[in-house]
């Protein structure tokens, strides 16, 4: 499993309400954007007056989960270096292939030099 895979698990689900519209059969608006989805499983993010057409509304909907939970990962790309270098430092079979301990405590350091000089 990848560093991206582990924090795509982290991000809470979309919690859908139905909509008071009638042209509408679901919306959310949440920090990283609005959702609509359309009696016709048209999926709208944001604003956009263009939609994509699904077959259900369960694709639409997990079309809209892929969609913010990569403007949720967009946002913080630096993790994904962190997770790896974590993983790296736990598992014991990628600890071995390492051999000399100096290059995870090397790795670690310049990731940790890169977080400290962002804004």
């Amino acid at each position: 499993m990848t560093a991206l895979d582990r924090m795509a698990g982290m991000v809470t689900p979309l919690v859908w309400e139905e909509s008071p519209s009638t042209s509408l059969d679901c919306l959310i608006h949440c920090k990283f954007g609005l959702y609509q989805i359309t009696e016709e499983f048209v999926l709208f993010v944001g604003h956009s007056t263009t939609g994509d057409k699904f077959f259900t509304l369960e694709a639409a909907k997990a079309a809209a989960q892929s969609d913010y939970t990569a403007r949720i990962l967009a946002a913080v790309p630096m993790l994904a270096e962190v997770i790896g270098a974590l993983a790296d430092i736990a598992d014991p079979k990628r600890l071995a292939s390492h051999g000399d301990p100096t290059v995870l405590r090397d790795h670690a350091r310049a990731i940790l030099a890169k977080l400290e000089t962002k804004p």
